[in-house]
């Protein structure tokens, strides 16, 4: 699957607040943010806690070329960044090679989709 959007999947954490996990080479990677912020603002709007995921995710996801202003917290800094949406695709299927043994390959389907 696609869609337009930062690449960066979006967590739920228990105290209510949103952790991202920017995707490698994305554009939310690109722009700055980094794997462990907090989301607390979308374009200067102030997420409640708890948060609700899906409509914050709604809110990030837009048209491809637009862009976003998430805000987050990073230690005890306040942060902004300008994220413009691309074609975000969906991996399905990754894969790792063990270090202990070379000739083994570890593949991981993530989701199915048509």
């Amino acid at each position: 699957g696609h869609f337009g959007g930062i690449g960066s999947y979006l967590e739920l954490q228990e105290d209510g607040r949103i952790l991202l996990r920017p995707m490698i080479e994305r554009p939310a990677q690109q722009a700055g943010l980094m794997e462990g912020d907090i989301l607390i603002a979308i374009d200067g709007d102030v997420l409640a806690v708890p948060a609700d995921l899906d409509e914050v995710t709604n809110r990030i996801r837009g048209l491809i070329g637009t862009t976003v202003t998430l805000t987050v917290l990073r230690d005890e800094a306040t942060l902004d960044f300008e994220v413009e949406r691309q074609q975000i695709e969906l991996p399905t299927v990754n894969w790792r090679r063990m270090e202990q043994a070379k000739d083994i390959v570890i593949i991981g389907i993530d989701r199915f989709s048509a």
